[in-house]
């Protein structure tokens, strides 16, 4: 049978695309590991606008090699990491069977990562790049190969949508501190069958989802993996030293130095930058996971960056008094014993533990007491105090019981502030108790008391102790704790 001119047109089409995707299809199986394949196939535009492959930094080459399916990225601004994410599910669309879901904060980033994605396949050579059936603003298909890719704005109809009564197999969230309702929109995506989540941000503020997510995951108590990347990971961030330039180092700007080997053009950078931004810094520059979020409400303690100047590695005096303060906590709060110097009026020791058995924890908590001289503990009475109190007054434990109420807890937070501020306590340096203070807010209640407290999704676990050890060290106990608790609020 002879075929019309049309029919034998429409038959060569047919097999010419059956090549085409035989051919895709094998070029898919064989595709390099994915940083060659960034460094040969792909491009992108850099900081000066020019096209140029995709040669991964350091920061994204970090990120890639430890990504565990559950990944929370926390980051200095332009590390590349939205970059590194997009070009991953391009990689894992192009190796087939892939369905991959990008979620932005504003529709600005939306058409960036769009336009990002577009400019890795029109460079694609042309073997390697499968025809698309779908390529709009929402979604891109590759029939060949199985794989789509859709993206869509937070907050937007399709951002709505999207992840419910679909299976999606890697989900990219970016800039996810900024999103409305995180925790609704996480909801529906983790519903998505069983994808390989990456959700990275900068921080913004003390509170919402994210935060609360890198909070837990910084106590590891939680299923998500934080990857934390300061500044200094792009090594672009510095400026050169004129001629004869010698920098005298602050003792902030000593102790970075020494912990992660930065230079001098790094830290005039720092300087550069601080003066630009003043409080915006630790957020747009973050160098440690705690100090980053800002708070969202009114901070009680202020700016406390100078009181943590006490040595550390101190061992007791004999017959110098030392007094500690003691917060309960076991599971989700920390059960922390701050120790003061009450002649230096200085912190000398801390402990900070959770997930132990009570008998462990009081065990920990006898063994220090005894350590710094026997020393008195005025630790908080409640319910979870009150068993513990018991038995360590029974193991031979010097102890105070202080029962916190609304009207004994303003007073004990405001001696610490005074402490702190104007009479010269110094604290040992940790981060998490940095950002307990930073993090401790007060707030003015309907009928006109103020309350104290960590703000959401924080711990105020160290700012009790630290409290109630101040508490004590001016209010000697007077007897031994008996089955009838001495109350010294």
């Amino acid at each position: 049978m002879t075929l019309s001119l049309p029919s034998y047109l429409e038959q060569q089409a047919y097999l010419y695309r059956l090549e085409k995707a035989k051919r895709q299809s094998q070029s898919a199986a064989s595709l390099p590991p994915f940083e060659e394949f960034c460094a040969r196939r792909l491009v992108v535009q850099n900081k000066a606008g020019q096209i140029v492959p995709l040669q991964l930094n350091r920061a994204q080459q970090h990120l890639i090699a430890n990504l565990t399916g559950r990944d929370i990225v926390l980051k200095a601004r332009q590390l590349g990491m939205s970059t590194v994410i997009q070009a991953n599910l391009f990689y894992e669309q192009m190796r087939g069977n892939a369905r991959t879901y990008t979620l932005c904060h504003d529709d600005d980033l939306t058409s960036t990562l769009r336009r990002m994605v577009d400019r890795f396949y029109d460079h694609l050579p042309d073997v390697d790049r499968p025809p698309r059936k779908f390529a709009n603003a929402l979604l891109t298909t590759y029939p060949a190969l199985n794989s789509e890719g859709s993206i869509a704005t937070v907050g937007g109809t399709a951002g709505k949508r999207k992840g419910r009564g679909s299976s999606v197999t890697h989900i990219h969230g970016s800039e996810v501190a900024f999103w409305p309702d995180a925790e609704s929109v996480m909801g529906a995506a983790l519903q998505a069958g069983n994808p390989a989540i990456v959700l990275e941000s900068t921080p913004n503020g003390m509170t919402g989802w994210f935060y609360e997510r890198c909070m837990e995951a910084l106590d590891g108590d939680s299923v998500w993996t934080l990857h934390f990347f300061p500044w200094w990971w792009d090594d672009e961030y510095r400026i050169p030293l004129a001629d004869g330039e010698v920098l005298d180092y602050t003792d902030e700007e000593q102790a970075l130095v020494e912990a992660h080997g930065l230079d001098a053009e790094q830290i005039k950078w720092r300087r550069n930058k601080q003066r630009e931004l003043r409080d915006l810094f630790p957020q747009e520059y973050p160098e440690d996971p705690y100090s980053c979020f800002l708070a969202s409400g009114t901070s009680y303690f202020g700016n406390v960056e100078h009181v943590f100047t006490a040595p550390a590695g101190a061992e007791p005096i004999p017959g110098r008094r030392y007094v500690a303060g003691l917060d309960f906590g076991q599971t989700t709060d920390y059960t922390v014993m701050s120790v003061l110097d009450t002649v230096e009026m200085v912190e000398v020791a801390m402990l900070r533990i959770n997930r132990m058995s009570w008998a462990d924890q009081r065990q920990r908590i006898a063994d220090m007491a005894r350590h710094w001289n026997n020393c008195e503990v005025h630790a908080e009475w409640n319910s979870i105090g009150d068993p513990n109190i018991e038995e360590l007054h029974a193991a031979g434990v010097r102890v105070v019981a202080f029962k916190t109420t609304a009207q004994s807890k303003p007073p004990l937070i405001q001696g610490l502030y005074v402490a702190l501020h104007e009479a010269g306590l110094r604290l040992l340096d940790d981060p998490a108790g940095r950002h307990e203070l930073r993090s401790f807010i007060s707030k003015q209640t309907a009928n006109g008391h103020w309350q104290y407290q960590a703000q959401e999704g924080s711990h105020d676990d160290t700012v009790m102790a630290r409290a109630l050890a101040w508490h004590g060290a001016h209010n000697p106990m007077t007897i031994e704790f008996a089955p009838n608790p001495f109350f010294g609020g």
